[in-house]
Formats: C-alpha cells, sequence, structure tokens
C-alpha cells in the first residue's frame, strides 16, 4: 500500500485540473475533513467567502466531514451530487437522502455552471 505522503503520486493534483497562478492550494497530509488541521477556514474567512460547492471523494465519508466541519463553521454547502463519488453505490443514495440532504443544498454541476453564467 503506498503511503500518502506530501511528494507522492497520489497526492498530486491531476492534469486535468490545472493549477493557475492565482489559485491558492492548501496542503493536506491527514485528517477526514480539510478544515482540520489546516488553514482552510482562515483563508476563505479573509476572502469573505460564506458559501462551498463540495466536490470529490468519498460521500460516506470525506464529503460528509466536510460538509459537517463547514456547516458547523457558518457555510452554506452545495454539494453538485454528479461530482461526488462514494461506495457501495446503494450507500452513497442513502447519504444524500437522509443525512447530506438535511445539512447541504443538493445540486447538479449543470445547475452550478449555470448560476455561475449569470
Amino acid at each position: 500500500m503506498a503511503a500518502l505522503v506530501n511528494a507522492a503520486r497520489a497526492t498530486q493534483i491531476v492534469p486535468e485540473l490545472a493549477v493557475h497562478e492565482s489559485d491558492l492550494v492548501l496542503s493536506r497530509l491527514h485528517r477526514l475533513s480539510p478544515f482540520q488541521a489546516t488553514e482552510l477556514d482562515f483563508v476563505l474567512r479573509n476572502l469573505f467567502i460564506r458559501s462551498l460547492v463540495c466536490v470529490g471523494v468519498s460521500v460516506n465519508v470525506a464529503i460528509q466531514n466536510l460538509a459537517f466541519d463547514a456547516v458547523n463553521a457558518g457555510y452554506q454547502v452545495v454539494i453538485p451530487r454528479d461530482a461526488v463519488a462514494g461506495f457501495p453505490p446503494s450507500h452513497v443514495e442513502a447519504v444524500f437522502a437522509n443525512t447530506l440532504g438535511a445539512v447541504a443544498t443538493l445540486v447538479t454541476s449543470e445547475q452550478i455552471l449555470s448560476a455561475w453564467a449569470l
């Protein structure tokens, strides 16, 4: 099993998500939420950001932790259902229906892109 250390290939940003010079990249070495043991909340507050669009994996672990930490910190959380993944699929649907749907706004990627185009 490969270790997820800072320089490991598994921790690198995929080329399809090109990092631009103006992008902020905050490293996280462990934990189940990017809010824990990072400067994420501090950076977001200093940029006056109040809403987060949360994407990635895994719906049944990391996305839930991210959503709860963000809501507890006072952010509005939006999750495009087609931009997250988890396992098994039946459990992912249950998490959306019974947990994330109670604390986040569930949308599609197309709805996000349409809102940003306004």
